[in-house]
């Protein structure tokens, strides 16, 4: 897998700013390129919401029932939790793949040719290449879109959609965890 080169956002924000806004995605701390290194998007309350869920179920698994079951199960349920957070964070904070702003050069399609209105989203002013779409919720083109993903607060695309996939396999990781961890508890309090 090829590494994400973010693009030029200095049309957004000054570089070294700490907030702006990109559409409806919220940015924060841009480093001197004028990539924001933190990005929100407009459900940030659910966002906000299943990271509280997932922290709280965790600490109950890891201080109350993991212990009764074993130190090893205490390790495994860290090892696990921390896993589905890290990758739900990146996916929910990280640029989801919003491209740079650009004004077709001369040697670009020209401005009346159909194919150029297809490619052009006037209200992003980008050139969308193949896979980029304009997402409404996020109010911004997104790179390789996938989904708009409410849970993430924003869009999954070439920017974060490798943490998504950690984050469904996180959860997966969890859904078994626990059901083992309840078993194994469940068998140990009946002995």
């Amino acid at each position: 897998m090829e590494k994400y080169e973010f693009p030029d956002y200095t049309h957004l924000a000054k570089p070294n700013a700490r907030y702006a806004m990109i559409g409806n995605i919220h940015g924060f701390f841009f480093n001197s390129q004028g990539v924001p290194l933190v990005t929100v998007g407009p459900h940030w309350t659910f966002f906000a919401g299943l990271n509280c869920f997932i922290f709280f179920l965790a600490l109950i698994f890891i201080f109350v029932i993991s212990p009764s079951v074993s130190n090893l199960n205490t390790v495994i349920g860290t090892v696990v939790f921390g896993f589905l957070m890290t990758n739900y964070l990146l996916a929910g904070l990280s640029n989801p793949g919003i491209p740079k702003s650009r004004v077709p050069d001369e040697g670009d399609l020209d401005p009346v040719d159909s194919e150029f209105q297809e490619n052009y989203c006037k209200v992003c002013d980008v050139l969308m290449e193949e896979g980029t779409k304009h997402c409404e919720d996020c109010g911004v083109c997104i790179e390789e879109l996938d989904h708009h993903c409410p849970w993430t607060s924003k869009c999954v695309g070439k920017g974060n959609l490798s943490y998504f996939y950690g984050f469904l396999l996180g959860i997966l990781f969890t859904f078994i965890y626990i059901v083992v961890t309840l078993g194994l508890k469940t068998k140990y309090e009946h002995q």
